[in-house]
């Protein structure tokens, strides 16, 4: 009994059952336990290609619908759509849900990071008129915030919010969340362990126009999380 104990403890292991049964030497143990998936995918190309765009609401170009219809083609069968409540990402989300008959919900937790004056600007418009505190900002966002702007800490901290609700309210579920390149960034963070002050998943990741990238997580008996990072910028039928 002893040995079939310490195997259950292998969390790792079991990540991808949900109420299965063990039997070792004639000893049968029970688990109750749910995985969550999570599809990340990023919006399409907006109509402002080119510009800084935070909580500033564009709406996709006619490339940006089809790059995020290509990447939804796949076979996959979702729960939820949670999307974020900014156009570029919304849209897409309601077209998907009343084609696929799917439960939607809008957060604003998931929303971009809000970027103050240069929200919506042209990067050179804002080279131009704020090279300094650009440069400083693209360089330790944690120190600098664009004028009027988020701060990195409280993007993060409503990062990290939203990511707790949604594990928490959509347990053992598979989940498409459409959002933004920042926030998918800042989440991939947190499941890797990043130390958030380097800034290393903003600088490091690539995160393209319509890409999917996928989390699962485990939930253990005694209330555990075990998140593990799949594939990035893969496709939806994976």
């Amino acid at each position: 009994m002893a040995d079939a104990i310490s195997l259950i403890d292998l969390k790792c292991l079991f990540r991808e059952t949900i109420g299965f049964k063990l039997e070792f030497s004639g000893y049968s143990v029970f688990e109750s336990a749910k995985t969550t998936v999570v599809d990340l995918l990023r919006h399409g190309e907006p109509e402002n290609d080119g510009c800084l765009n935070g909580h500033y609401d564009v709406s996709l170009s006619d490339n940006g619908w089809q790059q995020l219809k290509q990447s939804t083609e796949g076979s996959v069968k979702y729960d939820t759509i949670i999307t974020s409540p900014l156009k570029r990402c919304r849209l897409f989300a309601e077209t998907y849900a009343v084609q696929h008959s799917l439960p939607l919900k809008i957060d604003t937790g998931w929303q971009e990071m809000f970027f103050g004056q240069w929200d919506g600007k042209p990067y050179d418009w804002i080279h131009k008129h704020s090279p300094e505190l650009l440069s400083d900002f693209w360089r330790d966002p944690w120190q600098f915030t664009p004028p009027e702007g988020e701060t990195m800490s409280s993007f993060h901290q409503r990062v990290s919010q939203a990511w707790k609700s949604l594990l928490l309210d959509r347990a053992g579920e598979h989940i498409l969340l459409i959002s933004h390149s920042g926030v998918i960034r800042q989440l991939l963070s947190i499941i890797l362990g990043m130390d958030p002050s380097q800034n290393l998943a903003m600088s490091r990741l690539h995160i393209p126009y319509g890409s999917i990238s996928r989390i699962e997580v485990y939930h253990d008996e005694q209330g555990g999380q075990w998140p593990r990072l799949m594939f990035l910028n893969g496709q939806c039928s994976q």
